[in-house]
Formats: structure tokens, sequence, C-alpha cells
């Protein structure tokens, strides 16, 4: 539960300054089988142009992350 609010507060964040910034947007989450296959479906059904993640900085190689970057036909821009 604690991620779950965490990634509501981080979503809104996100939205609100892309909004005012004149960003065309959307938040989309959902709890996939394989998370990388399900933001890459997701991210394609969307048709979206960029996927944006955060890492924490305790994440090493080997993440979700790397995973997403690599095998994504969609650019993933990565952020800490």
């Amino acid at each position: 539960e604690h991620c779950r609010e965490r990634t509501r507060r981080n979503l809104a964040w996100a939205a609100e300054r892309a909004g005012a910034s004149g960003i065309p947007h959307a938040m989309l989450t959902g709890i996939p089988g394989d998370i990388v296959e399900g933001v890459i479906l997701t991210a394609l059904r969307a048709r979206c142009c960029l996927i944006a993640m955060a890492r924490s900085l305790n994440i090493g190689r080997g993440s979700h992350v790397d995973r997403l970057v690599i095998e994504s036909p969609i650019p993933v821009l990565v952020w800490r």
C-alpha cells in the first residue's frame, strides 16, 4: 500500500508539471505478471512516444529499469 500511495503522489506531481508546461501526457498504472513486458505492452497500446521511469538510488544494474531500456522499442527516460 505504501508503494501505491507513493506512486500516486509521484504521478500527480509529474502530471501537474506536464500539464502546466502544455505537454500532452497520460499516466498509466497496472500490476502485470512481468513488469517489463507489462510496461512495454501498455505503452504500445497507448501509442506512447516515451516511457519515463524513476530509478531508486539503491537499485543496481540488472533491474527492471535496465531491462526496459534494453528491450523497449519505445525510448525510455530514466531519472533518479
